[in-house]
């Protein structure tokens, strides 16, 4: 580059910041269409016509927002998951969440929130071990013994995780939980765009859980 004038080095580094904001936009247009393409026809909006399952996976969310909020992510998602395991549609909950601190607990106040519903304590599994939906989906499968399931969460993040069952040749339906206004959750909104193309980067390179474990015992066993 010793030999280009500065205008020449400006006019190279402004193509290829070009180049790189249209790879940018083709990869997350092609991750949004193509991961809604792969879960439309596994994701059910209607309770009454979804197929009965062994389990539902209901995937964290936080209770209470930073600004001490009631997070509706949290409510509309313990809403889905009684309403399916009060309809016959699903028999038992397994509830993935984080508790890496100790005043962090996502999958005990799901827990806490689906008995005070009516779910019984015996039907319901907790998975502590969560650090991405990926996660989540492989541990339900070779950790809990789940061989078919109702992920549930908002339709987002439903479609994402069903994208990642389609990929690791898992049985999975979706039961999205009532959308959230934008304005109450742009930030979540803006990381699933950018997790959906992560979903694919993923696969290609053969990501694995970052924590496995040993099989656990279930009910449904």
């Amino acid at each position: 580059m010793a030999g280009l004038s500065k205008k020449n080095i400006w006019k190279k580094i402004k193509k290829l910041s070009y180049w790189g904001f249209f790879w940018i936009i083709w990869l997350v247009t092609v991750s949004r269409f193509s991961q809604e393409r792969i879960a439309k026809q596994n994701t059910f909006s209607e309770i009454q016509k979804i197929p009965d399952v062994d389990v539902g996976l209901l995937l964290w969310t936080t209770k209470i927002l930073k600004n001490g909020k009631k997070n509706l992510f949290f409510i509309y998602r313990i809403n889905a998951a009684v309403s399916l395991y009060k309809e016959w549609k699903i028999d038992y909950i397994l509830v993935s969440g984080d508790n890496g601190r100790s005043t962090y607990d996502e999958a005990s106040d799901m827990f806490d929130e689906l008995v005070k519903h009516g779910v019984a304590s015996w039907d319901i599994v907790l998975d502590y071990a969560w650090f991405r939906t990926l996660d989540s989906v492989i541990r339900a499968q070779k950790v809990f013994w789940v061989k078919n399931m109702t992920i549930i969460s908002q339709k987002f993040h439903t479609t994402r995780a069903l994208t990642i069952c389609y990929l690791n040749g898992l049985e999975c339906l979706a039961y999205p939980a009532q959308d959230v206004p934008i304005n109450r959750g742009p930030r979540v909104l803006l990381r699933e765009t950018l997790a959906r193309v992560l979903t694919y980067i993923d696969h290609v390179i053969a990501r694995k859980p970052h924590f496995l474990g040993e099989e656990e015992e279930t009910p449904w066993k």
